[in-house]
C-alpha cells in the first residue's frame, strides 16, 4: 500500500501552526520532531523531545481510505500535538486528576481540527459521540454518573474505577 506521507506531514504542520496561532505561542514552541515507528508498543506520547506514533495508527492513503480514516488520523495527530502543550505549559502540578488534563486536551484537539477542516464538522461529531458514550455508560450500571450522590464507602471506591476515567475524558 502506498502511504501518502506528504499529506500526513502537512496535517501535522497544520495542527502545530494552528495551535501556536490560537494560543499565541512563539513559532517553533511545539515539537516538530515527530516519528512513526512500526510496531511501537506505546500509543504515541511525547518523550525525549520527540512525538512518537505507531506507524500503523497514522498510515493513510487518500485513494483507498474513507474520509472517516482522515478524520480519525487528524484526531490522533491533534491529540498528540495538543498534548505537548498541556503536558508542558498548561498543566499545573496540582492537577493530579489525569482525566481532567486528558479531557481538556481532547476538547482542544477537536476544536483545532475543526478549525483546520471545518467541512468535517468535528465539533458536532465530538458532541454526538461523547453524549452517546456517556449515556451508554450511565445505562450500563457499571458506574454512576459523574455527578451523583454517594451513600456508602463502596460507592466512593467506584468513583476511581477505569470506566469513571473513560467517561471523564471520552477519547
Amino acid at each position: 500500500m502506498e502511504v501518502q506521507w506528504d499529506q500526513i506531514l502537512k496535517l501535522i504542520e497544520d495542527v502545530t501552526r494552528t495551535i501556536e496561532h490560537t494560543w499565541q505561542l512563539q513559532e517553533g514552541y511545539l515539537l516538530r520532531n515527530q516519528f512513526a515507528i512500526a510496531g511501537l508498543t506505546d500509543d504515541g506520547v511525547d518523550k525525549f523531545a520527540f512525538v512518537l506514533y505507531r506507524e500503523e495508527d497514522i498510515i493513510y492513503n487518500e485513494k483507498i481510505d474513507p474520509i472517516a480514516r482522515k478524520i480519525e488520523l487528524s484526531r490522533i495527530i491533534g491529540r498528540k500535538v495538543v498534548g505537548q502543550l498541556f503536558g508542558t505549559a498548561v498543566s499545573p502540578s496540582w492537577w493530579s486528576c489525569m482525566w481532567l488534563n486528558e479531557g481538556i486536551a481532547t476538547l482542544f484537539s477537536v476544536y483545532t481540527i475543526n478549525q483546520i477542516m471545518p467541512e468535517s464538522r468535528m465539533l458536532d461529531l465530538f458532541v454526538v459521540q461523547t453524549q452517546q458514550e456517556s449515556l451508554r455508560l450511565d445505562d450500563s450500571q457499571v458506574m454512576n454518573a459523574l455527578d451523583s450522590e454517594i451513600d456508602s464507602i463502596s460507592e466512593i471506591n467506584s468513583l476511581f474505577s477505569f470506566t469513571y476515567y473513560i467517561k471523564g475524558i471520552e477519547y
